[in-house]
């Protein structure tokens, strides 16, 4: 399960921007201090974390078409969003055609926060979440086999 440390984390950088999937995974391995060599831990946790911002509406997945409209959302409800997203990441490919185990950017799809998601994003900046998780003032939680 995903922390609730990588969640909050997600909702400040997309109040800034929109993610992808790489970002997500990108988080959990800062955050819950795993590696690139835990792939299948990576992917649990990362659609996790996607899975609990999409049922909470704090996130919303899609695309940005090239030479089209910006962001452009995935009019599907949430299983069908993961269910879509668990497909294109079981289908990665790395650049020799090969299987990749781990989304690189603007693979599988965005995430843009919700107006909610981007109400809570501001919030947890504004009360100083990301200066105070950095200098550790709000610990790292601890993950099974991180202890």
């Amino acid at each position: 399960m995903a922390t609730g440390t990588v969640i909050a984390h997600l909702l400040v950088s997309g109040a800034d921007d929109w993610l992808d999937m790489a970002d997500v995974v990108s988080a959990v391995i800062g955050i819950e201090r795993l590696t690139d060599q835990q792939p299948e831990l990576l992917r649990e946790r990362a659609l996790d974390a996607v899975a609990r911002l999409l049922s909470a509406g704090f996130m919303e997945a899609g695309e940005t078409p090239r030479g089209g409209p910006g962001f452009v959302p995935w009019q599907l409800g949430v299983p069908e969003t993961m269910s879509r997203i668990i497909y294109l990441w079981d289908h990665l490919r790395d650049r020799l055609g090969g299987r990749a185990l781990l989304p690189e950017i603007s693979e599988i799809c965005y995430l843009r926060n919700t107006e909610l998601g981007n109400e809570i994003g501001e919030l947890f900046l504004a009360l100083g979440y990301t200066e105070a998780f950095e200098q550790g003032r709000i610990p790292r939680e601890s993950s099974p086999g991180n202890s």
